[in-house]
């Protein structure tokens, strides 16, 4: 198609646009001489063909939609079990570290002698850092 002929259907077609409660619209009789249908029966086939396509495009936007909802909330569902087991495996770990900790110090006999206390702020923090681990594991989900 040629450039003055796009011109020329462009000003056609915005000549026959009218505006319906601030909204521009066209009539299908004058649409149907702009595409070139002489019977509005034919022309009137189209329309309801374009009308059908329309409405099952419809229904396969929304099943799209729905099923790229369902997609993502499974994979937020399996991002926050990962999470929450490696959350559990690290805790687990800390445990096991500070019962060894606490059996090394026993069988050193540190807690017979009193001096259990010394090492008591280094348990603390060791109990901070898991606190802050889980923290930060927990406000990623």
């Amino acid at each position: 198609m040629k450039s003055e002929e796009i011109k020329n259907l462009f000003r056609l077609f915005e000549a026959a646009a009218s505006e319906l409660e601030g909204i521009e619209c066209w009539s299908a009789r004058e649409l149907q001489e702009l595409l070139g249908y002489s019977k509005w029966e034919n022309f009137e086939k189209v329309i309801y063909k374009a009308k059908e396509s329309c409405s099952h495009a419809g229904e396969e936007i929304a099943f799209a939609q729905n099923y790229f909802a369902i997609q993502t909330r499974r994979a937020e569902l399996v991002e926050k079990r990962i999470l929450e087991f490696e959350r559990v495996k690290a805790r687990e770990k800390l445990s096991q570290t500070e019962n060894q900790l606490s059996g090394i110090l026993y069988e050193r006999g540190v807690d017979n002698q009193g001096l259990y206390s010394h090492f008591e702020p280094l348990l603390i923090l060791a109990t901070a850092i898991s606190k802050s681990v889980r923290n930060l594991y927990c406000k990623r989900t």
